[in-house]
């Protein structure tokens, strides 16, 4: 991986530098299962992305359910809080797509839930 990263010299000054960068990184035994979530809220103030990774509920029905415009309600637990630097959020926007190329090349496209599948192709 390739970082931006600040060098101070000897002499006090800084100079940015493009240099080769590693990030090890460790998965606390606690963590190495990993946590669910089927839903993501995001929500951001000046400095910061909040990234609210939920596990939804059963839905609660509405409380007029003749009412057409009032809606079901379904339930989101927050399982993980993570917030991100608003410096780093175009990184993770590049890192997630090139991650979903190289996913979709492998297992092939992904459809949301709702999408009608495509009819294979007639072989002439």
């Amino acid at each position: 991986m390739v970082g931006r990263i600040l060098l101070e010299q000897p002499n006090g000054d800084a100079r940015n530098e493009v240099r080769p960068t590693r990030f090890p990184i460790r998965v606390p035994d606690e963590h190495e299962g990993g946590t669910y979530a089927n839903f993501v809220n995001v929500w951001s103030t000046a400095f910061e992305f909040t990234l609210d990774f939920c596990a939804t509920q059963p839905p609660v029905p509405p409380e007029d359910v003749e009412d057409p415009d009032d809606p079901d309600i379904i339930p989101c637990t927050v399982v993980s809080r993570v917030r991100i630097p608003a410096t780093l959020i175009y990184q993770l926007f590049r890192t997630l797509d090139e991650n979903l190329d190289r996913y979709e090349k492998a297992w092939g496209e992904i459809r949301e839930p709702w999408e009608e599948p495509e009819p294979p192709e007639e072989e002439e």
